[in-house]
């Protein structure tokens, strides 16, 4: 045999013996230690079907092996597993090569029992700890390896919870990864590729490369269809909800980690996706998501960067109820029981700050549409409902702290408020909220171009009965600050097309139409409230109160107020100005209308500080006011009113104004003609007991500058009008806080050439204490006066012109005045028709109370005190004038002798003794005082009345006849026989009328004196006298006194007028009276 048969033979025998052992002993021993090993370790019985090795390629495989638990059940298992060492490349490249690891068909039941242990946590065998520490083989961390592929193919893993009703199960099935070039020999590039199910729906794909050395890795995720109500119920115990089934999400992802400097992690979705999600408690359904989508999505670990683009969140619903028991949102997960809460000790540890860099998160196009939220309070019975919410974000950006947000808009069909228990109801309808920027940057916020917007907002409270409805209301800030507690608003806008309020229990309605009110440089800094202007413009309001039967309609508000300041509770406004159109008031029960036309009021530099409220100026103007009272008639109109008042002050020490200026104000008043009957009440007027105001006021003076003031009465025959132009005065300070007075001076014209002054001192306090005012009016024409004595006395003012000298002066409540009236050369005109008027013959009032220059001269005296509720001035003095017209008519020798210092019974009468008609010094004593009065009233006529006493001047005529008989007879007989003369003459006489004389004698034989008076009385009753005789002496005594007053007293014939009746009279009186009448 030669040494190559001998070498062939010996290789043949190595090589049998080597395939021998490695076919057969190898797998042998492999299967029997792996049997043995895992035995001795694990708590699983193992199972291997068999084992193969193949020398010459060294591949090993293992075949169906199995690790069972107590009852026969695999928890782990494979097909096959399959290692393909490269031996021959590993000796040459001196590392470990793998040409392929397989792992087929492996499968992996994991169990988690009620307690919640896993089984997979028990399959290793419990042994002693040692303490011996292993020692580091530093040179097998140098050792080189590289697998060419590893293959785990069809991998299932299946989860199973146990629970008291139904196990919960999870399944990875059908999993495949596969990876090239796994080592760390030359640091290959290994590349991997994973996928696999869950359950049924749901598909996971990995694909990417990777280093070890360093480790680097990138590739791509993706994740279909993961059904969420399969992952979240295996924490069902914990959740109080139920989620749907058909609830997803997808996720499709790029990744990047790379550790070669220090740890980097990039990110970058493609598709980002939850849907169909439908979260239900007690089977009542409170969120629904249709679709939320990230359209793309980076992240960057090493730059601090992420940046989501295009993030749509669709078709939310909320349903949120808050019961007694709380938010059933805050009952989603269950509160752990006492048996399963431990309590942790924490231990504090100290952690020294260090810097960081910040974050940089940015969004980009947000959206969010159709959400629909509902929240009830059952326990109060209120609800809140919102329908097609959506909100749209152009940008957020996020560093560190900073947040940057761009063009936010939010927009909602509808918003319903609903208080059932309080019966109310909130609606706004069509929300629009948008803004250009917000920027929060080291907590300083700042927002610019903020507006909001409603087509509707109405209010309903059926218990207070209250409506109340905004159309279109709109909202716009162009800047908002905020920096600490400080606030910054550059403009605010508030603009309400149409404002609708309804208080139908209190029956107030209230309208306004495009309402605007605009701030500018709102600052708010702690307890300081400041603005540089504000503005509102509100062009129609209207306010009707049914309950009282008021109107209030207002056009065209504008209201402007700059530099306003608020701090704590002082107040500071530079100036305010307030605008307004047409103001209509109308208070249906009374009948009054009441309008304004464009009213401005100004006011500077207002100022509230503690208890002191003070403003500079105050000037109020309006053209035109106006006031009719529909009842009476009244009408008054005031224009171009221009009030200016300084330095006001309101404080402890009352009220302070520096001056006052009312220029040029236009005022008249008209009572338009009245056809209403009116009826008179009587009050019960009642004694005011109560004390004097006790305001302080410090009044400075109050200066009017040419107003004029105007009076007009239609319910007369003829209309009244009458004027009082430039009037002007002043009146000095008024000061309730202590003693003064004020003194009054006011001057203007009446009509064209009349004047009035008016001038004073009054107490400030009370014009009880002191009055002394003196009211002068000059030059009134009297002709203005006729449509008031149309209607009162029947007839025209021709001409005449009127003075008045009223003096009212008032002390301790006791009133002294005088009222001196004046009038010149009245005429009274044509007759005028009215019902009211008196018949009375004024004419003759006049005439009586006129003197030679055709003056009237009154002093109408009034006193009394102010106390007294019965007192009154205006209706006194009126009263004391009718009585002395009438006293003129009535008793105008009465009226006459007052003036001129005569009793009237001295003038009334011109006194004749009977039987005579001669004008003797008694007679020319009355006649002289008639001339007086004659002379200085040259207007009015003496009428005399020619008269007898038909039985006193017949008995005086007839004694006359007796008495010169007697003295005819008996002129020559002696005194001594005169008495028995005289006797026998009358008992002669008495027989002369065939009378018996013895009887009459023997009737009176003891009483002469009787006898001789019987017989005197009869011979005289025999004396014939005619009664031409008692005409002709009325006449002569009448002829005579008008023959002494003009010839001898000069009085103008006209003066005197003899009456053609001849007055018979029965008087008693000592004298024959020739009676005096008075006429014009």
């Amino acid at each position: 045999m030669s040494k190559i048969e001998k070498y062939f033979y010996w290789l043949c025998f190595f090589l049998a013996i080597y395939i021998t052992i490695g076919f057969k002993l190898v797998p042998y021993i492999i299967q029997d230690q792996l049997v043995k090993n895992l035995d001795e370790n694990l708590t699983l019985k193992t199972s291997v079907e068999k084992v193969e090795f193949n020398p010459f390629i060294f591949e090993a495989k293992i075949h169906n092996l199995a690790l069972l638990d107590e009852e026969g059940n695999k928890t782990i298992s494979f097909s096959q597993f399959k290692l393909n060492i490269e031996v021959l490349r590993s000796i040459l490249e001196s590392h470990v090569s793998l040409k392929e690891v397989l792992l087929q068909d492996a499968s992996i039941n994991v169990e988690e029992s009620l307690d919640g242990t896993i089984n997979l946590t028990k399959i290793l065998k419990n042994k002693e700890e040692k303490n011996d520490e292993p020692k580091k083989d530093e040179e097998a961390s140098d050792i080189k390896f590289l697998v060419s592929k590893i293959s785990l193919l069809n991998m299932n893993i299946n989860y199973t919870k146990q629970r008291k009703d139904k196990p919960y199960k999870l399944s990875l099935n059908n999993a495949n990864y596969i990876l090239y070039d796994v080592g760390t020999y030359k640091n290959s590039l290994a590349s991997n590729d994973l996928q696999f199910n869950i359950n049924k729906n749901t598909k996971v794909s990995l694909s990417g490369a990777f280093n070890t050395l360093p480790f680097k890795m990138y590739g791509k995720a993706e994740i279909i269809d993961l059904r969420l109500k399969e992952i979240l119920d295996q924490q069902k115990e914990i959740l109080n909800f139920n989620i749907n089934e058909k609830a997803r999400f997808d996720l499709a992802i790029n990744y990047n980690i790379n550790t070669e400097k220090e740890f980097d992690l990039k990110l970058e979705t493609q598709k980002l996706e939850f849907s169909n999600i439908d979260i239900n408690q007690n089977k009542s359904s409170i969120a629904k998501l249709n679709k939320l989508m990230i359209e793309k999505l980076n992240f960057d670990l090493l730059k601090q960067d992420i940046r989501v683009n295009n993030i749509n969140i669709n078709d939310l619903y909320t349903n949120i109820t808050s019961d007694k028991n709380g938010l059933n949102l805050a009952t989603l997960i269950k509160k752990p029981s006492a048996k399963t809460q431990k309590q942790v000790v924490k231990e504090e540890v100290k952690v020294t700050p260090q810097e960081t860099k910040p974050w940089n998160i940015l969004v980009s196009n947000l959206k969010q549409t159709n959400l629909d939220l509902t929240f009830r309070d059952t326990v109060n019975n209120t609800s809140v409902k919102t329908n097609k919410f959506n909100t749209d974000i152009s940008s957020i950006k996020v560093t560190g702290s900073d947040i940057l947000l761009n063009k936010l808009k939010i927009s909602n069909p509808n918003i319903v408020y609903s208080d059932k228990k309080n019966a109310m109801n909130l609606n706004l309808n069509n929300n629009l909220i948008s803004l250009d920027k917000i920027s929060i940057l080291k907590n300083n916020i700042d927002i610019s171009n903020i507006s909001t917007a409603q087509s509707e907002l109405s209010y309903k409270d059926k218990k207070t009965s209250l409506d109340i409805n905004l159309n279109k209301p709109k909202i716009n800030i162009n800047s908002l600050k905020i920096k600490d507690s400080n606030i910054y608003i550059g403009k605010l806008n508030l603009n309400t097309p149409k404002i609708d309020f309804k208080d139908s229990k209190n029956g107030l309605d209230l309208k306004t139409i495009d309402t605007n009110l605009t701030t500018n440089n709102l600052n708010i800094n702690g307890p300081k409230i400041s603005m540089a202007s504000i503005t509102l413009i509100n062009p129609r309001l209207n306010i009707n109160d049914r309950t009282n039967k008021l109107q209030i309609d207002i056009n065209k508000i504008n209201a402007n107020v700059n530099s306003f300041l608020l701090n704590k509770n002082d107040i500071l406004i530079k100036s305010a100005k307030l605008k307004k159109g047409l103001l209509t008031f109308k208070d249906i029960k009374n009948k009054t209308n009441i309008s304004s036309e464009k009213m401005e009021i100004k006011i500077s530099n207002i100022k509230q500080s503690k208890n002191l409220l003070s403003l500079a100026s105050l000037n109020i103007f309006d053209p035109s006011i106006s006031m009719i009272n529909n009842i009476d008639k009244t009408k008054i109109l005031a224009k171009n009113i221009d009030v200016d008042i300084r330095g006001i002050s309101n404080g402890k020490n009352g009220l302070k104004v520096l001056k006052t200026n009312v220029s040029k104000p236009n005022i008249s008043v008209t009572l338009e003609k009245n056809n209403n009957k009116v009826i008179e009440t009587t009050k019960n007027i009642k004694k005011d007991t109560s004390k004097e105001s006790t305001a302080k006021l410090n009044i400075g003076p109050i200066t009017i500058d040419n107003a004029m003031l105007s009076f007009e009465d239609k319910n007369l025959p003829l209309p009244f009008k009458t004027i009082i132009s430039k009037l002007s005065g002043n009146v000095s300070k008024l000061d309730t806080r202590k003693s003064s007075t004020s003194k009054l001076n006011v001057n203007g014209v009446v009509d064209k050439y009349g004047t009035t002054q008016i001038t004073g001192v009054v107490d400030p306090t009370s014009l009880k204490i002191l009055t002394d005012i003196n009211m002068l009016f000059k030059n009134i024409s009297m002709q203005n006066f006729t449509p008031y004595t149309g209607k009162f006395i029947g007839k025209e003012l021709k001409s005449g012109k009127l003075d008045l000298d009223l003096k009212y002066n008032v002390q301790k409540s006791n009133l002294d005045a005088k009222n001196n009236i004046v009038i010149t050369k009245l005429k009274l005109g044509k007759k005028v028709e009215s019902k009211d008027a008196v018949s009375l013959p004024l004419e003759l009032a006049i005439a009586l109370l006129e003197d030679s220059n055709g003056v009237i001269d009154l002093s109408i005296p009034v006193t009394g005190n102010m106390d007294d509720p019965q007192f009154a001035i205006a209706p006194i003095v009126w009263k004391a004038f009718v009585n002395l017209i009438t006293k003129a008519i009535t008793a105008p020798f009465s009226l006459l002798g007052a003036i001129f210092g005569f009793e009237a019974d001295e003038i009334n009468s011109v006194d004749f003794n009977y039987g005579k008609n001669e004008i003797t010094p008694i007679q020319k004593e009355t006649l002289d005082k008639i001339t007086q009065i004659l002379n200085k009233r040259p207007n009015i006529v003496l009428e005399v009345v020619p008269s007898y006493d038909k039985n006193k001047d017949l008995y005086a005529l007839r004694k006359a006849i007796f008495d010169k008989i007697v003295l005819d007879e008996l002129k020559d007989v002696k005194e001594k026989d005169y008495k028995e003369e005289y006797t026998e003459l009358l008992e002669g006489l008495y027989e002369d009328f065939e009378q018996n004389i013895k009887s009459l004698k023997e009737q009176y034989k003891n009483d002469e004196k009787t006898y001789i008076s019987t017989l005197e009385g009869y011979i005289i009753s025999k004396q014939k006298v005619e009664t031409s005789t008692l005409t002709q002496i009325a006449l002569t005594r009448v002829a005579n006194i008008k023959e002494y007053l003009v010839k001898v007293k000069k009085v103008n014939t006209k003066q005197i007028k003899i009456s053609k009746k001849i007055d018979i009279k029965t008087q008693s009186e000592k004298t024959s009276n020739i009676d005096l009448k008075l006429s014009k």
